[in-house]
């Protein structure tokens, strides 16, 4: 059955570890349609239905968030966090990562 030529799909939704806004990297056609669809992104942190209403969400704490730049500074990473569609970084961070985390991987 799974290998039938012809198979209606009953559900349909992105599934990436990216942000819902970098659909748009994937050409205006196909981000248009992916658009009105449900789906689970950053990693499954940030769920949507298919009206962009988030279904579920889980975010670090203040502590955790804390800690994570604090080690990403200590390290000499650039640090990114997401908060639903949006990205963040510090202002320690590479700004080439911060512009190929747009430009190439096409993150907001």
């Amino acid at each position: 059955e799974a290998f039938s030529p012809v198979r209606s799909l009953r559900y349909f939704f992105p599934a990436t570890g990216k942000t819902r806004a970098a659909l748009t990297s994937l050409g205006p056609e196909l981000a248009v349609l992916l658009s009105q669809c449900p789906g689970v992104f950053v990693q499954g942190c940030h769920c949507v239905d298919a009206n962009g209403n988030v279904v579920y969400e889980h975010k670090l704490g203040q502590a955790e968030a804390d800690a994570v730049i604090q080690f990403g500074e200590s390290e000499g990473l650039s640090v990114f966090g997401y908060d639903g569609e949006s990205i963040y970084t510090t202002a320690k961070s590479n700004p080439r990562h911060v512009r190929e985390f747009h430009e190439v991987w096409g993150e907001p």
